[in-house]
C-alpha cells in the first residue's frame, strides 16, 4: 500500500485586460536606447518624465527595485514641474510594482493616489483607466467585491469614441465572476468582450478572450473544446505575445494533467517556463517550478522534486512572494518525510509555519494601523472643533459685557421655561417607566416561551439520537463477531452525521462501515439514516456481496433520492470505508470513498488508499469505486475512521492534530489491550483540544485479528 499522491499546483491562468491609457509604452526604444535618452537630455521637463516612465514601463518585470527607485525619481520630478499626469503615471507605476511584490496595501495606496489625480485633472479615459487599475490590484489580492465596483465604473468612463477599450474591462469583469464560480456571468462578459474586440481587430483582447473561454470549457469538462481553443489561439499569436503564450502553455499542461499524460503535462509547463524567463517574470518562474516540481514529485524524482523546489524558493524569495513560499518550504517538508528524513521535514515545517504566522501578523498589523489612523483623524477632527469653541467663547465673552442686562431678563425667562419643561420632562418620564415595564413584562413571556420551545426541540433530538443509535449497531452484535475491538464515536452534538454498521452474511463474510456524512449534528443524522436504510437493502435484500459494487449501487440510491431532477447544488452523500472479511481465509476486501485506513503490522502503519471520490453526486460520480484485496495476517490491528479526530484543531499552536500524529499514535498504541486504546485515543483527543470547540464528528473503530 502506498500513500495518496501530492496535489500539484497546476493554475487555471485566467487573463486581466486592462488597456491602461495613461501608462501604456508610447515609444518603441527599448530599455538601453531609452536609457540613454534620459542621460542625454538636458533639462527638467514634461519630455524626462515621459521617458523615464516608458523606461519604468520596460524594465520593471525583470529589475523591479531599480524601477521603484526611478519611479520615485519621476514622481519627485513631476511634482517639481506641476506635471500632473506625470504625477498620476508615476503613482501608477509604483502601484503596479507593489502589485507584482504582492504588496497590496502599497498597491492600493498608490492607486488611489493616481486615481484621485485623474479625476481632478485628467480626461475620461484616464479616469477609466485607473479605475480599471484599482480593480486589478483587488482582483489580485482577491477581493472581488470591490474589484467588481472599480471595473463597473470603469466601463462608464470609458468614452463612445474609444468603445475598443471596453473589451479589456469586460475580461476582468469575467475573471471576477469566474472566481466567484459565478460561470454563467462570466461567460457572458467574456463574449462581449470577444464580440467588441473582433469588430475592432483587437487580436490581443481576441486572445485573451478566447483563453478565458477556454477556462471555462475546463470548467464544465469540456476539456476537448478548451484544448482545440488554446492551440487555435497559440497559432494566432505566433509568439506575437509571449506572455499569453506562456499562459495558455500552463493551461494546456493542466488538462493533460487531467488526462494524466504526465510527459506532455511536464512539456508545456516547462515551456512556459522557459517563456517567462525570457521574460524575466521572475514571480511566474517561482509559481511554474512549484508546479514542474509536484510533477517530479509525482512521478517519484524526489531528487529533482527537491531542486527544482528550492530554486522555486530562491524565485519566490527576490519577488517576496511569501505565500508561495510558504507553501513550498511545506511541500518541502512533506517530500523530506516521505523520505523519513525527519529533521529536514522538520526543519522545512518550522520555517513554514514562520513564514505563515508572518502572514497572519503581517494582516493584523494592517488592521491595528487602520484602527490607529482612524482613532488619529478623530482625535484631530475634535481638537479643531474643541478650539472653535474656545474661539466661540472668547467672542461671547466680549459681547456679554454689552449685553448683561437683557442676559438678567433672559435668565428669568429661561427659568420659567425651564420649570414647565422639568414637569413635561417629568411626565414624559413616568409614562416611559409604564411603557418599559410592560416591554419587560413581554420580554419575560418570550423568554419563557423561547425556553419551551428550547427544551422541545432539544428532547426532539435527544428522542432522534435514541432513533440513530438503535439504528447502528450495537456493541453486542459487534462483540459475537470480532472479541478483540473497540469503538471511539464521539459525535459533535447530540446526534451525529458518522456512522458505522455490520452486518455477517451467509457467505462467511462480515461487511463493516465507517462512515462520515455531509454534515453532523440534525442534518447529518438524516443522512446517516438514509445512508443506513441504502445499505440494508442492498447487502441484505439484493445480495450485493462486493464492497465496490455496493458503493456503486448506494451512490445511484442517494443521487436518485436527493437529485431526482439533476440539480447541481444537490451533493449531499458521505465518505464511506466499507471493508468486506473473509476471516475464515484471512482475506479482506474493501472499497473506499475519500477515506483512507490503516493497518499496522510489526510496528509497520500500513495505509490503505481510497478512491478520491464521495458516495453521492460529483464530477466523477460516472467512475466505478475500486475494489482492493488485502491478505491478512493474524496479530494485525486495523484501524478505519473517518477525519473528525485527525481535523480538531488545539495544541499549543492551535493546530490541526493531523493523520502523520495519528498514524504515529496507532503505531505506539496497537500492542496495547483495545480497551486500553480507546482510553489513549480519548485522553489525547481531549488534551489535544483543550478548551476549543469540537469541529466535527469524531469514530475511530479498531479491531484485531
Amino acid at each position: 500500500m502506498i500513500m495518496p499522491s501530492y496535489t500539484i499546483r497546476l493554475l487555471l491562468c485566467v487573463l486581466i485586460s486592462l488597456n491602461l491609457t495613461g501608462t501604456a509604452k508610447t515609444f518603441n526604444h527599448n530599455s538601453d536606447s531609452l536609457l540613454a535618452l534620459i542621460q542625454k537630455h538636458h533639462g527638467h521637463d514634461t519630455t524626462l518624465a515621459r521617458l523615464i516612465n516608458d523606461y519604468i514601463y520596460e524594465i520593471k518585470t525583470n529589475d523591479p527595485q531599480r524601477a521603484l527607485e526611478y519611479a520615485r525619481q519621476c514622481l519627485q520630478l513631476s511634482k517639481e514641474i506641476n506635471f500632473k499626469n506625470g504625477e498620476s503615471d508615476s503613482y501608477y507605476q509604483l502601484s503596479s510594482i507593489y502589485q507584482d511584490y504582492h504588496n497590496y496595501n502599497k498597491a492600493i495606496e498608490y492607486g488611489k493616489m493616481a486615481l484621485q489625480i485623474d479625476r481632478i485633472y485628467g480626461d475620461s479615459s484616464r479616469i477609466a483607466s485607473s479605475l480599471s487599475n484599482m480593480g486589478s490590484i483587488f482582483q489580485t489580492a482577491n477581493r472581488y467585491k470591490e474589484a467588481s465596483q472599480y471595473f463597473i465604473q470603469a466601463l462608464r468612463y470609458v468614452p463612445l469614441s474609444l468603445e475598443y477599450k471596453r473589451a479589456g474591462i469586460y475580461i476582468s469583469i469575467g475573471v471576477v465572476f469566474y472566481n466567484q464560480l459565478n460561470l454563467p456571468l462570466a461567460q457572458k462578459y467574456y463574449e462581449d468582450a470577444l464580440r467588441i474586440a473582433r469588430k475592432y481587430n483587437d487580436l490581443d483582447n481576441i486572445a485573451r478572450a478566447e483563453i478565458n473561454l477556454a477556462v471555462i470549457y475546463e470548467s464544465q469538462n469540456r476539456f476537448d473544446k478548451a484544448l482545440h481553443t488554446y492551440f487555435g489561439t497559440l497559432k494566432q499569436l505566433n509568439s506575437r505575445d509571449l506572455q499569453t503564450e506562456a499562459d495558455i502553455c500552463n493551461n494546456v499542461a493542466g488538462i493533460y494533467y487531467h488526462y494524466e499524460k504526465m510527459d506532455s503535462c511536464l512539456y508545456y509547463v516547462e515551456r512556459a517556463k522557459n517563456i517567462r524567463l525570457k521574460l524575466h517574470d521572475t514571480s511566474g518562474v517561482a509559481e511554474i517550478n512549484v508546479n514542474i516540481a509536484s510533477l517530479y514529485d509525482m512521478q517519484g524524482k524526489k531528487d529533482l522534486a527537491i531542486a527544482t523546489y528550492l530554486e522555486g524558493a530562491d524565485y519566490a524569495k527576490k519577488t517576496h512572494h511569501i505565500s508561495l513560499l510558504q507553501a513550498v518550504y511545506k511541500d518541502l517538508s512533506d517530500i523530506y518525510s516521505s523520505l523519513k528524513q525527519y529533521d529536514k521535514a522538520y526543519e522545512y515545517q518550522r520555517q513554514s509555519d514562520i513564514l505563515k504566522d508572518s502572514l497572519y501578523n503581517a494582516e493584523t498589523l494592517k488592521q491595528v494601523t487602520d484602527m490607529q489612523t482612524k482613532y488619529d483623524s478623530e482625535l484631530k477632527e475634535n481638537q479643531i472643533s474643541l478650539l472653535n469653541k474656545q474661539k466661540e467663547l472668547t467672542d461671547s465673552e466680549i459681547a456679554r459685557q454689552r449685553t448683561m442686562l437683557l442676559g438678567m431678563l433672559g435668565m428669568i425667562v429661561v427659568l420659567g421655561i425651564a420649570g414647565i419643561l422639568a414637569y413635561r420632562a417629568y411626565k414624559t418620564k413616568k409614562k416611559t417607566s409604564i411603557e418599559l415595564s410592560v416591554k419587560n413584562h413581554e420580554i419575560e413571556s418570550q423568554r419563557v416561551i423561547l425556553e419551551e420551545k428550547n427544551k422541545e426541540i432539544t428532547d426532539s433530538i435527544h428522542y432522534a439520537s435514541r432513533i440513530q443509535k438503535a439504528l447502528i449497531t450495537s456493541d453486542e452484535y459487534l462483540s459475537q463477531n470480532l472479541p478483540e475491538h473497540f469503538i471511539f464515536y464521539k459525535p459533535k452534538d447530540i446526534v451525529s452525521g458518522d456512522f458505522y454498521w455490520a452486518l455477517s452474511t451467509d457467505a462467511n463474510t462480515f461487511f463493516l462501515a465507517t462512515a462520515d456524512c455531509t454534515g453532523h449534528g440534525v442534518p447529518g443524522a438524516f443522512m446517516s439514516l438514509l445512508n443506513i436504510s441504502i445499505l440494508n437493502e442492498i447487502i441484505i435484500e439484493r445480495r450485493v456481496q462486493h464492497p465496490d459494487l455496493v458503493l456503486n449501487e448506494a451512490r445511484k440510491e442517494i443521487i436518485k433520492a436527493l437529485n431526482p431532477k439533476g440539480s447541481e447544488e444537490a451533493k449531499d452523500g458521505m465518505d464511506c470505508i466499507l471493508c468486506a472479511f473473509d476471516l475464515n481465509r484471512m482475506v479482506l476486501n474493501y472499497a473506499a470513498a475519500n477515506n483512507s485506513f490503516y493497518i499496522v503490522r510489526n510496528q509497520e502503519v500500513i495505509v490503505c488508499k481510497a478512491d478520491k471520490m464521495p458516495v453521492g453526486k460529483s464530477p466523477k460520480e460516472g467512475e466505478p469505486f475500486t475494489r482492493y484485496s488485502f491478505d491478512l495476517q493474524k496479530g494485525d490491528v486495523i484501524y478505519t475512521l473517518t477525519d473528525g479526530y485527525a481535523d480538531q484543531f488545539g495544541g499549543d499552536k492551535g493546530k490541526k492534530f493531523k493523520y502523520k500524529q495519528l498514524e504515529d499514535l496507532f503505531r505506539t498504541i496497537h500492542t496495547q489491550p483495545m480497551a486500553e486504546q480507546k482510553s489513549v485515543l480519548d485522553k489525547i483527543f481531549t488534551d489535544w483540544k483543550g478548551k476549543l470547540e469540537q469541529v466535527d464528528d469524531v469514530l475511530i473503530i479498531g479491531l484485531r485479528l
